[in-house]
């Protein structure tokens, strides 16, 4: 946003003419770093809620506050990003290495949903991308676990894990994002589908009707 205050030339005398690079720049956490939504509206929004803090909220919040403070203090770089450190991400965010400082989202109005961290920098980076962080020199690690929620559903039920590839349903390969649409979907329905989830049915071979 344009600024109203207009500096005058005595200015540099205390600040150089030429900006800064990136690494002189930190960002300080955010006031609040645990944030509670509403449930979505119809245009997919979601209002935030004053919550009154409680023992939960406050640990979540200083486990987020630890985080934030390893990440203030680490020496974090991206290969190959040129001096500046201001590339755009597919969010339009800029991708800068001083953004660091996170929040967990929660959902649906209860602590039990959602959970998320949101606020870095490498959130908005593509996956090829980010192979080039490097914390203190080392490269990271993207964790990925596959097929999280039904696996945990066999973990809730007290049943075995099944082998091979639980959203591969058909066996052949076919429909598979279909099918993992319509099951993460079954799993967090309030009550039984009435419609296909949005951008489901078209996975699906067709005949297949939704019951």
């Amino acid at each position: 946003m344009p600024s109203l205050i207009e500096p005058q030339e005595r200015l540099a005398e205390h600040l150089p003419l030429t900006p800064p690079e990136w690494r002189a720049v930190c960002q300080l956490d955010d006031r609040v770093v645990i944030i509670l939504k509403e449930g979505k509206d119809q245009d997919g929004n979601a209002a935030r809620i004053d919550y009154r803090e409680t023992a939960r909220s406050r640990k979540f919040a200083n486990q987020v506050r630890s985080i934030n403070a390893f990440l203030r203090d680490a020496d974090i770089e991206v290969a190959g990003q040129d001096d500046s450190g201001l590339s755009l991400g597919r969010d339009g965010q800029i991708i800068a290495p001083y953004r660091r400082s996170l929040r967990r989202i929660f959902n649906n109005g209860t602590w039990l949903h959602g959970g998320r961290l949101a606020g870095g920098f490498w959130m908005s980076m593509e996956r090829t991308e980010r192979r080039g962080i490097r914390i203190d020199g080392q490269s990271v690690a993207e964790v990925d676990y596959g097929q999280l929620f039904p696996r945990l559903a066999y973990v809730r039920a007290g049943a075995p894990q099944p082998e091979g590839d639980l959203y591969n349903v058909f066996g052949s390969g076919t429909g598979r994002d279909g099918c993992k649409k319509l099951m993460n979907a079954l799993l967090f329905a309030q009550g039984p589908l009435k419609n296909w989830p949005e951008d489901t049915h078209r996975h699906f071979p067709n005949g297949i009707n939704l019951r």
